[in-house]
């Protein structure tokens, strides 16, 4: 554990911010995101709150006029007497008061990521039933405090910080699974029975996805696919891969299984945060029960879970988690409501075991509609086929309006396309972002205009249509 009285000191900086400050009290207002916690010693810590305490009701901050504070709150003698106040003017610079915040402020995060680091420690050595819990949530503060120690000047310190939504630009949704609803930087529950093809299927997109092939119907946006398969053996992931895709490499598909001798990572692991930023994959977690060790049906720990999980989608991947209803009558998934809760898209899954034909039916949808797609499925051959789904055959019959339009007439604006599909302007917009990356491409073009590509081909472009948004 270490040592308390190794923690990173500040009381040098301190003393000379203070003597800064009470020697030019203009400099107060100035100096941002410093907080009297930052501070090592109580009586400092005393001492900026008064001095923010005089700021906010208009009293000079000169060092009499705190000392009056201080004894009011019957701290000045804590801190040393008048003496002590007054000496922290001899031999500052005010100058560099700025200089001297930044150094508490750096010290401080240390002291703090010292102490978080104390905590793990401590709890490693207890044993008790919420340990596994108590160390996720101590490796989350610590987290936390170094993400704080990475914010810079032009991080969100108040109010006025935050952007207007409404002025800012955001990439369109970008849809890997059109079919189902599968976007990046989402999270979707798939939830299905043991035993009714919900693994099956979920390869099957896989393989669609790695190669930007149809997937019931529509066509996938090709994508890199990280499938971590925690219940399988590998003989037969193999044998299905090679039902559904032959002996054809998938360079973008990769199945990392209990059978190889790197486990694949559990909730928390850094290192598939890393994968996720670098690849921004479809990552399909298979299955969900064994992706961590916290109780499914406790709130706390599942909220951890899936914090996890939503800072992997927000590296760009589309996360997708297998999951088994609870065994009472219409359930959505076992275990806490925090996991339904947190995704974007839930997937009901369902069987006919006479008919093989499987429901998959979206009954939650943050980004989009809801729909229920009926199956038929061939599992000797690893074949799946729709057979009855209204959206799809509506969106593909939309879709091939558009893609008719800008394959006739390359380098289209959406304005252009959308006076000539003759729908209403929301809806052909909404196809528009919809179709980005699976049935058009998107070109930038002068006054930042959007132009409107086939998939094949490249258009030749000068000056400002060459920047790329597909």
């Amino acid at each position: 554990m270490p040592d308390s009285t190794l923690l990173p000191d500040s009381t040098s900086a301190e003393r000379n911010f203070l003597g800064a400050i009470l020697t030019d009290p203009r400099q107060f207002r100035e100096i941002e995101n410093l907080t009297a916690d930052d501070f090592s010693l109580s009586a400092h810590r005393a001492m900026y709150r008064g001095m923010a305490a005089m700021d906010a009701e208009g009293i000079p901050i000169e060092p009499g006029l705190l000392c009056e504070w201080l004894r009011n709150e019957g701290k000045l003698g804590e801190i040393g007497g008048e003496a002590y106040v007054i000496g922290l003017g001899d031999g500052c610079l005010p100058e560099s008061a700025k200089h001297y915040a930044a150094i508490i402020r750096t010290r401080a995060r240390e002291r703090r990521a010292l102490r978080h680091i104390e905590l793990l420690t401590a709890t490693m050595a207890l044993q008790s039933p919420q340990k596994m819990t108590e160390l996720r949530q101590h490796v989350q503060e610590l987290l936390d405090s170094l993400d704080a120690s990475s914010m810079d000047d032009t991080s969100i310190r108040r109010f006025s910080d935050i952007p207007d939504v409404l002025r800012m630009e955001f990439p369109p949704v970008e849809y890997i699974v059109p079919a189902i609803g599968i976007a990046r930087n989402t999270i979707t529950l798939w939830t299905g029975k043991d035993g009714d093809g919900k693994t099956f299927l979920a390869q099957a997109m896989a393989c669609a996805v790695a190669r930007g092939e149809m997937f019931l119907g529509m066509k996938c946006q090709s994508a890199p696919v990280l499938y971590l398969d925690l219940e399988n053996p590998p003989y037969v992931v193999q044998d299905r891969m090679r039902t559904m895709a032959g002996e054809e490499a998938a360079p973008q598909l990769r199945f990392w299984g209990t059978w190889h001798t790197q486990q694949p990572p559990q909730a928390g692991s850094a290192l598939l945060k890393a994968l996720c930023r670098e690849t921004m994959p479809l990552l399909i977690i298979d299955p969900f029960r064994y992706f961590h060790e916290a109780d499914e049906n406790e709130s706390t720990a599942m909220v951890g879970i899936m914090k996890y999980l939503r800072a992997c989608a927000s590296y760009g991947a589309a996360v997708v988690i297998l999951h088994h209803p609870a065994k009472q009558e219409g359930s959505t998934g076992r275990g806490s409501s925090a996991i339904r809760g947190a995704c974007d898209l839930a997937l009901m899954h369902s069987l006919d075991r006479d008919n093989q034909l499987i429901t998959l039916k979206v009954d939650k949808n943050r980004i989009g509609e809801s729909r229920t797609v009926t199956i038929r499925a061939d599992f000797e051959q690893g074949r799946f086929q729709v057979t009855d789904s209204p959206y799809i055959t509506k969106r593909n019959e939309e879709f091939e309006k558009l893609e008719a339009i800008i394959a006739a007439h390359p380098g289209t604006s959406q304005n252009g396309i959308v006076e000539q599909a003759g729908m209403m302007k929301d809806r052909a917009l909404k196809l528009l972002k919809e179709g980005r990356g699976t049935r058009w491409k998107i070109l930038r073009g002068s006054r930042n205009s959007n132009l409107y590509y086939p998939l094949t081909g490249s258009p030749v472009l000068s000056g400002s249509e060459a920047q790329s948004q597909s």
